[in-house]
């Protein structure tokens, strides 16, 4: 209180700051209320106007940074008021204080608190002496058609009353505080007008995939935070331009067409109603499947990884592509009864799916010098290396 004195207030002013129902109503507006907080029971989600608080977060998480800001803010009376601040009046029962700010754009949240003693004439609270006067605080938007109930907190019971408003259109409202039973009441309202808190950071992990091209799959868990709209999906290709794409409410997303053996770095923000963004996730780097001979298939699914074949040819459907299976025999290694099998169809044209047609190992459709060539390369090994041979 000593340090807001010495921002220009007066002593007045810094007499009502110290009031229990000011402090009380500061503390509420400034407690930040999660995806799950609203009045009364969880009743699908809806508000109950007759409960000011809701059943298990009370008034929400304790934020002095935000309530500060609403402290600093000053006092202010009825009528024409900042969007943030907070007042300490009086109200007799069958009338009403009247608050008026502007909602400058779209996409603000409002909260707004209103709290006031109870009254007892012992040291101890006694029900039988206990006074309890009863207040509304609702909440209206000024059409050109007159003002509109945008919402209300009417609790009979209570010595508080609460509105959390989301996501509030731009325009004229007006705070009313009522008295509605009871004494002359003193009381303590407090709000604040502000953008939602911004969404944090998701986690998020990605598997990279494809065969004829690369695929990233990249997924995060849902940021649990007040007016989170979508996310926002940063790629940026190794030595290229970051792309954006917009995801909507999906919390995963699979790049498709990517070249293969190439290096990405993603990174994940959620945004608000209001399109501002959160904290953005921490980079991670996914390369996709090399493509070892560049013939346009990834390894693991590439039928010969050591030596091109765009046409992945393999006549005899062993898993290992004409270009690098010499074992026509099918004995698991290119020896010397293989080429006898090749001599056999040496200078011949490959016709259906015999021998001959695996001996054509260039897949031309004629067995000859260039096959001899690829025969001798793997000579006395093995087939392939293939990426899909079982």
């Amino acid at each position: 209180m000593e340090a807001a004195a010495h921002q220009g207030w007066n002593a007045k002013d810094v007499g009502r700051a110290q009031r229990a129902p000011v402090v009380k109503a500061i503390l509420m507006a400034g407690a930040a209320k999660g995806t799950a907080w609203h009045k009364g029971l969880d009743d699908g989600g809806l508000d109950d106007v007759a409960v000011p608080l809701d059943y298990h977060l009370g008034a929400g998480e304790l934020d002095l940074f935000t309530s500060y800001g609403i402290l600093a803010a000053g006092f202010a009376k009825e009528g024409a008021v900042a969007p943030e601040g907070w007042s300490y009046q009086k109200v007799a029962p069958g009338s009403e204080r009247i608050y008026r700010f502007q909602a400058a754009r779209s996409g603000l949240d409002l909260t707004a608190s209103l709290a006031w003693n109870r009254h007892t004439t012992q040291y101890r609270i006694d029900l039988d002496t206990v006074r309890l006067s009863d207040l509304d605080l609702s909440l209206y938007r000024l059409d050109a058609a007159g003002p509109v109930l945008v919402a209300e907190s009417r609790s009979a019971v209570d010595n508080v009353e609460l509105l959390y408003v989301q996501d509030l259109p731009a325009g004229t409202y007006e705070l009313h505080v009522e008295g509605i039973a009871g004494l002359e009441e003193r009381y303590g309202l407090a709000w604040s007008l502000r953008p939602p808190p911004l969404p944090p950071a998701p986690a998020v992990s990605a598997t990279a995939g494809g065969c004829g091209s690369g695929e990233i799959q990249v997924q995060w868990p849902p940021v649990d935070s007040p007016g989170v709209a979508g996310y926002r999906l940063y790629v940026r290709p190794e030595g290229g331009r970051v792309q954006v794409l917009r995801t909507g409410a999906t919390t995963g997303h699979t790049l498709t067409g990517l070249p293969l053996g190439t290096r990405h770095t993603l990174w994940v923000q959620a945004y608000t109603t209001a399109g501002d963004p959160g904290a953005a996730s921490s980079p991670v780097v996914v390369t996709t499947p090399p493509d070892s001979d560049g013939d346009g298939f990834a390894d693991g699914c590439d039928n010969c990884t050591g030596l091109a074949n765009p046409d992945q040819y393999d006549a005899d459907g062993d898993g290992y592509g004409n270009v690098c299976d010499c074992d026509f025999n099918q004995d698991g290694f290119c020896g010397a009864p293989d080429f006898g099998l090749f001599l056999g169809c040496f200078n011949q044209y490959a016709v259906g799916a015999g021998v001959c047609a695996a001996t054509d190992m260039n897949g031309d459709g004629f067995v000859g010098a260039p096959d001899f060539g690829l025969f001798l390369g793997g000579f006395n090994g093995p087939p392939g290396p293939s990426g899909v041979a079982p």
